[in-house]
């Protein structure tokens, strides 16, 4: 959550969010980063998927 947090606070254009709401996985596929272990897992798709 704090690497997206921080990709937010970073991102000159964030304003196009206004209004959203957001989750970290969403964003981790706008701004490419992943957990320390190196996943990047998708809680949305998972959840479909059952």
């Amino acid at each position: 959550m704090a690497r997206a947090i921080r990709a937010l606070i970073c991102d000159p254009d964030v304003g196009r969010f206004a209004g959203q709401t957001l989750s970290a996985w969403g964003l981790s596929e706008v701004y490419d980063f992943v957990d320390l272990d190196g996943r990047r897992p998708h809680w949305g798709r998972y959840f479909r998927t059952i």
